[in-house]
């Protein structure tokens, strides 16, 4: 096997687009090996989640981040391998999503949230431009159907949420508890939904799962 020119396999490197999942981690990156724990520090991660949440971000601009920039290649590498360990981004073939991956991403999670609202508990959700799988509890699969569906309003997503659950014989869950009173199941669906709009929305068309 013949070795890669050093520049053609920075140019190549620089062509790689990744795309934050929008998934909360605090503090600095952990991640376990067989010769101990190694770590990604809090603030290049600062750094590196800030431009994610702006949009898909190229490799080339993130070895140009302060942190990383005038650094050795493998820094940059090893920045992006525990991103993805962590789940905070992934590498995808374009910083735009396809029509196709778009269509794709909708069917499948529509119908992982209509089967979740009819009683079942599938935690994958469909992102077809990356290629992957991403995880998601109940709420966030139904919640992203109804949007699919058309629904946009906090309060009348968290409406069919909650009769769905009642139809499948489920609860609304607080701190693993359930909610048996209606009023503050009602309550606290939608403060979830809303939640999950204000939060998941962005980040559900930046990895071609909304149109």
């Amino acid at each position: 096997v013949e070795r890669m020119p050093a520049g053609e396999h920075r140019d190549a490197l620089d062509a790689i687009v990744l795309v934050g999942t929008g998934r909360a981690v605090e503090g600095d990156i952990k991640v376990p090996t067989g010769t101990g724990q190694f770590g990604l520090h809090a603030d290049l991660l600062a750094q590196i989640r800030s431009c994610l949440a702006q949009g898909p971000m190229a490799f080339e601009d993130l070895r140009r981040l302060p942190a990383l920039s005038g650094q050795p290649l493998p820094e940059t590498l090893q920045a992006v391998a525990f991103l993805m360990s962590a789940g905070l981004a992934h590498p995808a073939p374009s910083a735009t999503p396809s029509p196709a991956a778009i269509a794709a991403s909708k069917a499948q999670n529509a119908a992982i949230g209509g089967q979740n609202a009819r009683g079942w508990a599938m935690s994958t959700l469909d992102a077809h431009a990356l290629g992957t799988g991403l995880r998601g509890d109940i709420p966030e699969t139904m919640t992203l159907a109804e949007r699919l569906a058309g629904q946009d309003g906090a309060e009348a997503i968290a409406e069919r949420l909650v009769l769905h659950l009642a139809r499948s014989g489920r609860n609304v869950v607080k701190s693993g508890a359930p909610i048996t009173d209606p009023d503050a199941a009602r309550a606290e669906m939608v403060a979830t939904v809303s939640r999950m709009l204000t939060e998941r929305s962005d980040v559900w068309r930046r990895l071609g799962m909304l149109p």
